[in-house]
C-alpha cells in the first residue's frame, strides 16, 4: 500500500512539475510576443513620425506668398514648402487610405497613411489607426473646419498639431496594443522634443 502511495505521489509531483514547465513556457512565449508587438509598433511610430516631422517642419518654408495651405482637413492636408532647400517650391500632401488597402494586417482599425510629393505617385509611409490634424491661429486658438474651407481661413494657420496612433497588427491578449505621437510644425518655428511628443510653434 505504501509503495502504491509513493508511486501516486511521485506521479502527482511529476505532473505538477510538467504543468509548471508548460505554464512557464506559455508565459515566456506570451511575454516574447508582447515584447515583439510593442517593439514593432514603436518602430512603426518612429518611422512614420520621422517622415512627418521632416515634412511638417518645412511647411511654408520659402513660400513667397500667404497661401501655404492648399487644403486643410482633419485627416488630410496639402501644403507648399521648399522641402529640400533647393529654391524649388514643393507640394506636399498627406491623406488616409481605406482599411481595405491594408491587407497585410489583422487589425480592422489599420489604414495606410499616404504621402504624395509634387506630381509623383502617392506612397504609403506606414499603417496607422488614427491620423488627426488640428490647425491653430497666432493666438493658439483652434481654427474651425468651416473657416479652413476658405482661402482666407487657411491663411490664419500658424501651427498644426498632428496626432497619430499606431496599433499592433495582431491581437495580443485579446487587444491591439497602441502607441501615440504628436507632431507640430515649423515656420511655424521652434522645435521642442519631449518623449514621444514633438511640438513646433511659431515664435
Amino acid at each position: 500500500m505504501g509503495f502504491l502511495l509513493d508511486i501516486l505521489g511521485s506521479t502527482i509531483a511529476g505532473g505538477l512539475v510538467i504543468l509548471t514547465l508548460i505554464q512557464f513556457n506559455f508565459t515566456t512565449t506570451e511575454m516574447k510576443n508582447e515584447f515583439q508587438s510593442t517593439y514593432t509598433i514603436q518602430s512603426g511610430i518612429n518611422e512614420v513620425s520621422e517622415v512627418i516631422e521632416f515634412d511638417f517642419y518645412k511647411a511654408g518654408f520659402r513660400v513667397p506668398h500667404l497661401d501655404v495651405f492648399i487644403t486643410a482637413k482633419d485627416t488630410s492636408v496639402k501644403y507648399l514648402a521648399d522641402l529640400f532647400n533647393d529654391g524649388s517650391i514643393d507640394t506636399v500632401q498627406y491623406y488616409l487610405g481605406l482599411p481595405s488597402q491594408a491587407s497585410s494586417t489583422d487589425n480592422p482599425n489599420d489604414r495606410p497613411l499616404f504621402r504624395k510629393l509634387n506630381s509623383g505617385s502617392a506612397s504609403s509611409i506606414g499603417l496607422v489607426s488614427e491620423f488627426n490634424i488640428t490647425y491653430f491661429d497666432s493666438t493658439r486658438t483652434q481654427i474651425s473646419a468651416a473657416t479652413l474651407n476658405t482661402t482666407n481661413g487657411r491663411r490664419l494657420i500658424k501651427s498644426v498639431s498632428c496626432d497619430i496612433i499606431i496599433e499592433s497588427q495582431w491581437e495580443n491578449n485579446e487587444a491591439f496594443q497602441f502607441v501615440t505621437t504628436t507632431t507640430k510644425t515649423k515656420n511655424f518655428g521652434l522645435c521642442l522634443l519631449s518623449g514621444k511628443k514633438l511640438f513646433i510653434q511659431k515664435i
